[in-house]
């Protein structure tokens, strides 16, 4: 088991983010905008319908078909498909950062189909 933070969005039905607990520096305000700025990747963009989630997950079963949590690490790939960076994603998570820019990352609220 892994204690980990999760992000997530529609109201816990989406899964953006999970990483081990004590790699997590950031503060809860610039984690709850991360989790905002993650879901307004999608056309669904709903900010109140996110949250941060402190506990303890599995890292070994599949997250919808994608690889296990490795290295206390994980990002739904239909974010990576978007163009996000999980090494900027990371950077927020670490604290190193206080948010994603838009220089690394794609403009939110893109068009076209969710992937």
């Amino acid at each position: 088991m892994l204690g980990a933070v999760q992000l997530i969005g529609d109201y816990g039905g989406r899964t953006y983010v999970i990483r081990e607990a004590s790699a997590v520096k950031a503060s809860d305000d610039a984690l709850r905008q991360l989790a905002i700025d993650l879901d307004a990747v999608f056309d669904w963009h709903l900010p109140d319908a996110t949250d941060v989630q402190w506990g303890v997950v599995n890292p070994w079963p599949e997250w919808e078909g994608s690889p296990p949590v490795a290295h206390g690490f994980w990002i739904d790939p239909r974010l990576v498909a978007r163009g996000v960076d999980p090494g900027s994603v990371d950077a927020v998570l670490s604290g190193a950062v206080p948010r994603l820019s838009v220089r690394d990352n794609p403009p939110m609220h893109r068009t076209g189909p969710a992937v």
